[in-house]
Protein backbone atom coordinates (compact mmCIF):
# COMPACT_ATOMS: atom_id res chain seq x y z
CA UNK A 1 0.00 0.00 0.00
CA UNK A 2 2.84 2.56 0.74
CA UNK A 3 4.53 1.42 -2.21
CA UNK A 4 1.48 2.88 -4.64
CA UNK A 5 0.89 5.72 -2.71
CA UNK A 6 5.02 6.29 -2.93
CA UNK A 7 4.86 5.42 -6.79
CA UNK A 8 1.66 7.73 -7.77
CA UNK A 9 3.82 10.63 -5.98
CA UNK A 10 6.69 10.10 -8.34
CA UNK A 11 4.34 9.59 -11.49
CA UNK A 12 3.16 13.05 -10.43
CA UNK A 13 5.76 14.99 -9.86
CA UNK A 14 7.58 13.59 -13.22
CA UNK A 15 4.85 14.94 -15.06
CA UNK A 16 4.70 18.15 -13.15
CA UNK A 17 8.76 18.06 -14.30
CA UNK A 18 7.97 17.40 -17.62
CA UNK A 19 5.42 19.87 -18.28
CA UNK A 20 7.24 22.50 -17.06
CA UNK A 21 10.61 21.35 -18.38
CA UNK A 22 9.61 20.98 -21.80
CA UNK A 23 7.01 23.73 -21.90
CA UNK A 24 4.01 21.70 -23.34
CA UNK A 25 1.25 23.00 -23.54
CA UNK A 26 -1.59 21.33 -21.63
CA UNK A 27 -3.98 23.91 -20.58
CA UNK A 28 -7.02 22.20 -19.30
CA UNK A 29 -7.97 24.65 -16.84
CA UNK A 30 -10.96 26.38 -15.46
CA UNK A 31 -9.99 30.18 -14.81
CA UNK A 32 -11.65 33.22 -13.72
CA UNK A 33 -9.80 36.65 -13.29
CA UNK A 34 -11.54 39.80 -12.14
CA UNK A 35 -9.69 43.47 -11.86
CA UNK A 36 -11.09 46.52 -10.75
CA UNK A 37 -9.38 49.70 -11.49
CA UNK A 38 -9.29 53.29 -10.20
CA UNK A 39 -7.05 56.34 -10.64
CA UNK A 40 -6.39 60.02 -10.43
CA UNK A 41 -5.03 62.64 -12.59
CA UNK A 42 -3.93 65.79 -12.95
CA UNK A 43 -2.23 68.01 -16.04
CA UNK A 44 -0.52 71.32 -16.75
CA UNK A 45 1.56 72.86 -19.13
CA UNK A 46 4.96 73.23 -18.96
CA UNK A 47 6.81 75.85 -21.18
CA UNK A 48 10.65 76.23 -21.82
CA UNK A 49 11.73 79.65 -23.28
CA UNK A 50 11.24 79.42 -26.51
CA UNK A 51 9.16 82.23 -28.94
CA UNK A 52 7.55 79.53 -31.06
CA UNK A 53 4.45 77.93 -29.20
CA UNK A 54 3.77 74.10 -30.48
CA UNK A 55 1.20 72.43 -28.58
CA UNK A 56 1.54 68.89 -27.33
CA UNK A 57 -1.92 67.63 -27.06
CA UNK A 58 -2.36 64.74 -24.07
CA UNK A 59 -3.57 62.51 -26.56
CA UNK A 60 -0.43 61.82 -28.08
CA UNK A 61 1.04 60.82 -25.18
CA UNK A 62 2.64 57.32 -25.84
CA UNK A 63 2.26 54.82 -22.62
CA UNK A 64 3.92 51.21 -22.36
CA UNK A 65 3.50 49.06 -19.20
CA UNK A 66 6.13 46.90 -18.56
CA UNK A 67 6.35 44.19 -16.43
CA UNK A 68 9.55 41.91 -16.06
CA UNK A 69 10.20 40.85 -19.90
CA UNK A 70 6.67 41.85 -21.20
CA UNK A 71 5.65 45.36 -22.81
CA UNK A 72 2.48 45.95 -23.90
CA UNK A 73 1.32 49.51 -25.49
CA UNK A 74 2.85 52.21 -27.65
CA UNK A 75 6.61 50.49 -28.34
CA UNK A 76 7.55 52.30 -30.79
CA UNK A 77 6.76 55.54 -29.69
CA UNK A 78 9.14 57.99 -28.45
CA UNK A 79 9.43 59.07 -24.86
CA UNK A 80 6.31 57.03 -23.31
CA UNK A 81 4.71 56.74 -20.15
CA UNK A 82 6.38 53.89 -18.44
CA UNK A 83 4.47 52.27 -16.11
CA UNK A 84 6.66 49.49 -14.72
CA UNK A 85 4.88 47.09 -12.72
CA UNK A 86 7.23 44.50 -12.48
CA UNK A 87 8.20 45.07 -8.61
CA UNK A 88 4.34 44.46 -7.67
CA UNK A 89 3.19 40.70 -6.31
CA UNK A 90 0.41 39.38 -8.42
CA UNK A 91 1.11 36.17 -7.11
CA UNK A 92 2.13 32.77 -7.41
CA UNK A 93 1.68 31.27 -10.42
CA UNK A 94 3.99 28.71 -10.89
CA UNK A 95 1.78 26.59 -8.19
CA UNK A 96 0.77 23.52 -10.39
CA UNK A 97 -2.86 22.21 -10.38
CA UNK A 98 -4.65 25.50 -8.30
CA UNK A 99 -3.57 28.82 -8.37
CA UNK A 100 -5.78 31.68 -6.54
CA UNK A 101 -4.71 34.85 -5.28
CA UNK A 102 -5.76 37.94 -4.87
CA UNK A 103 -3.18 41.32 -5.16
CA UNK A 104 -3.72 44.96 -4.93
CA UNK A 105 -1.11 47.83 -5.45
CA UNK A 106 -0.84 51.48 -6.76
CA UNK A 107 1.54 52.75 -9.30
CA UNK A 108 2.73 56.33 -10.37
CA UNK A 109 2.94 57.46 -13.92
CA UNK A 110 4.03 60.99 -14.91
CA UNK A 111 4.82 61.55 -18.80
CA UNK A 112 8.48 64.04 -19.19
CA UNK A 113 8.39 65.44 -22.63
CA UNK A 114 11.80 66.66 -23.81
CA UNK A 115 11.34 70.39 -23.72
CA UNK A 116 14.39 70.85 -26.31
CA UNK A 117 11.95 68.81 -28.54
CA UNK A 118 8.62 70.12 -27.45
CA UNK A 119 10.10 74.05 -28.33
CA UNK A 120 6.91 75.92 -26.65
CA UNK A 121 4.43 74.06 -24.53
CA UNK A 122 4.06 70.53 -23.41
CA UNK A 123 1.31 69.14 -22.00
CA UNK A 124 2.35 66.97 -18.72
CA UNK A 125 0.17 64.25 -17.11
CA UNK A 126 0.94 62.62 -14.00
CA UNK A 127 -1.24 60.06 -12.18
CA UNK A 128 -1.51 57.28 -10.04
CA UNK A 129 -3.39 53.79 -11.05
CA UNK A 130 -5.16 51.53 -8.52
CA UNK A 131 -5.86 48.35 -9.01
CA UNK A 132 -6.48 44.69 -7.23
CA UNK A 133 -8.28 41.91 -7.80
CA UNK A 134 -8.08 38.24 -7.55
CA UNK A 135 -7.82 34.95 -9.92
CA UNK A 136 -8.67 31.56 -9.59
CA UNK A 137 -6.79 28.92 -11.89
CA UNK A 138 -7.84 25.43 -10.96
CA UNK A 139 -6.99 22.35 -13.72
CA UNK A 140 -3.64 21.72 -16.11
CA UNK A 141 -2.42 25.03 -16.62
CA UNK A 142 1.39 26.02 -17.04
CA UNK A 143 2.68 29.13 -15.23
CA UNK A 144 3.05 30.48 -18.75
CA UNK A 145 -0.38 29.81 -19.60
CA UNK A 146 -1.13 31.30 -16.33
CA UNK A 147 0.86 34.32 -17.21
CA UNK A 148 -0.91 34.73 -20.48
CA UNK A 149 -4.49 35.02 -17.85
CA UNK A 150 -3.31 36.87 -15.82
CA UNK A 151 -0.67 39.31 -15.94
CA UNK A 152 -1.55 40.19 -19.52
CA UNK A 153 -5.04 41.10 -18.15
CA UNK A 154 -3.21 43.51 -15.57
CA UNK A 155 -1.01 45.15 -17.89
CA UNK A 156 -4.18 45.61 -20.71
CA UNK A 157 -6.62 47.15 -17.79
CA UNK A 158 -3.39 49.50 -16.63
CA UNK A 159 -2.42 50.98 -20.42
CA UNK A 160 -6.50 51.25 -20.98
CA UNK A 161 -6.73 53.31 -17.71
CA UNK A 162 -3.76 55.25 -18.54
CA UNK A 163 -4.59 55.81 -21.96
CA UNK A 164 -7.97 56.84 -21.30
CA UNK A 165 -7.28 59.14 -18.79
CA UNK A 166 -4.52 61.15 -20.61
CA UNK A 167 -7.00 61.25 -23.64
CA UNK A 168 -9.71 63.24 -21.52
CA UNK A 169 -6.88 66.26 -21.09
CA UNK A 170 -7.00 67.23 -24.67
CA UNK A 171 -10.98 67.87 -24.71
Amino acid sequence: MKSRGTTFLVVAILLIVLIKVLHVNTSYCNSTVSTNVSSSWSSWNNSNASTESIRNPASSIPVVVIYKSKIIGDIKSPAPVRIDISDKNIGSLWVPLFKTSSFSFSVDCKSTPKLAEAQGVATVVEGKINISGKYSLIGWCSSEAADKLVVENIMNRIYDEAKTNIKSFSK
